[in-house]
């Protein structure tokens, strides 16, 4: 019984490992959903139980069964040339046989038998799986930040076809060198020629793992770099806006300055002649034209105020009046691609949300409190959704697609800052609230 439940969770964590070489690695697998993935893992888990007890020969058919599960979580999960997508499981297979490989081949080295290494260790081959269960176990417990910077890479960055070339033949490669590693008491040479032949694949398997190595980490500081230029870009497309209001503004400013003469003068001739009620309305008009004149938003920062102004005249072409309440600190020292993230994400939030509900105001607030060296920022607007589970977005465009909670929570972290957000009863409405807090 101990054999069973030990094979069947080596074999989920070989499973494991083959589809984080394939997610982090190749981008490929992305389940639909949290359940659809504990579905599969449950459904693999009772594969292999069922087939541990229906059949004697386990260890084989849990290596098939691993395969046939690692197979299904491709052939669901692509969305295109699927069939293709099968054959991944050459190159993957190659990536992660070719580490298991690399201490054989050295043991090999020195003992100059690939049966004697399988008997003599295989007590430290079990520590060792113990070893990677522990490893991966404190990857999903203690990763949970390193796995979300992953999941934002994945959804925005795609391989070229290149790269998806290169690392499916390095693949390919590993898995015929460690074949022939594994293969060198059957060549049928002198050890001494079989051991130079394992130290070449063996140095061979090293730097071609190196490569695969820097390939990912290159890939992923290129996200980066294009994420930053991205939002970069972004604010100062947000500032241009600000500055067109601005522009607008004076020149508004500039021409009721310009008529004032005219204005007191035709004021003056009504008063002179009792038209009261002619004077009242002009008056009124009079007054709307100036404050129209400053209509902008202002909340103490001047890259804040780019932000918002420009989200809130977007917001006002679909019936959505931004409304703020609260200034920030002249001290409030935060990144400007930071205030972007935050704000930006926030109010497009609110704005996606309030744009598909059907109702007369529509009115995203924000708050500002200052209590010492703690601010909070608190985005506000009804919703129809009732748990904070349920919070979703609709974004389509490529510089905004992925930005989210998450996004928020990482930009406030850098600062020792957190988030908390939530959905509420209000007068028969529920709203979401969104506060950041930033020390």
């Amino acid at each position: 019984m101990m054999n069973i439940i030990y094979m069947t969770i080596s074999q989920m964590v070989v499973l494991l490992v083959l589809l984080f070489v394939v997610k982090y690695i190749f981008m490929e697998i992305k389940f639909s959903n949290n359940r659809a993935q504990k579905i599969y893992f449950t459904a693999g888990i009772v594969l292999m139980l069922v087939a541990a007890i229906l059949d004697n020969q386990f260890e084989f058919i849990s290596v098939l069964i691993t395969i046939f599960l690692f197979e299904v979580a491709v052939f669901t999960t692509r969305k295109k040339k699927r069939i293709r997508g099968l054959l991944l499981i050459i190159p993957v297979l190659g990536i992660v046989i070719s580490y298991i490989m690399l201490p054989i081949a050295l043991l090999y080295l020195f003992i100059g038998s690939m049966n004697d290494i399988i008997f003599k260790f295989q007590y430290t081959m079990k520590l060792l799986d113990i070893f990677c269960w522990g490893i991966i176990l404190l990857f999903y417990i203690r990763g949970k930040k390193c796995r979300k910077e992953l999941k934002n890479t994945i959804e925005k960055y795609h391989l070229d076809k290149w790269e998806t070339r290169v690392l499916s033949t390095i693949g390919v490669f590993l898995f015929l060198l460690s074949i022939l590693i594994s293969s060198a008491d059957e060549l049928n040479i002198p050890v001494d020629y079989s051991k130079v032949l394992v130290f070449v694949s063996a140095t061979v398997v090293l730097l071609l793992n190196i490569a695969i190595i820097g390939l990912v980490f290159q890939r992923y500081a290129k996200y980066q770099y294009q994420n930053t230029a991205e939002l970069n870009e972004y604010y100062l497309n947000l500032q241009l806006e600000h500055f067109k209001i601005y522009q607008e503004t004076q020149r508004e400013t500039r021409r009721i300055r310009h008529d004032m003469k005219n204005h007191t003068g035709l004021m003056n001739q009504l008063a002179q002649t009792g038209s009261y009620k002619e004077l009242k309305e002009y008056l009124l008009k009079l007054n709307d034209q100036v404050e129209h004149i400053d209509q902008e938003l202002h909340l103490g920062n001047e890259i804040v105020d780019a932000i918002v102004n420009e989200k809130s005249v977007q917001a006002g072409k679909l019936g959505i009046t931004i409304v703020t309440e609260g200034v920030l600190p002249d001290c409030f020292k935060i990144e400007p691609i930071d205030l972007c993230t935050i704000f930006a994400n926030a109010i497009d939030n609110g704005v996606e949300e309030l744009h598909k509900i059907n109702i007369q105001e529509k009115k995203l607030e924000i708050h500002i409190v200052n209590h010492n060296s703690m601010n909070m920022i608190s985005f506000q607007n009804i919703t129809k959704q009732q748990s904070k589970t349920q919070i979703n977005t609709w974004k389509q465009d490529k510089l905004n697609h992925g930005f989210g909670i998450e996004n928020i929570r990482r930009a406030v972290e850098k600062y020792n800052g957190y988030i908390e957000y939530g959905v509420h009863e209000r007068e028969n409405n529920f709203y979401f609230r969104l506060d950041v807090i930033l020390f």
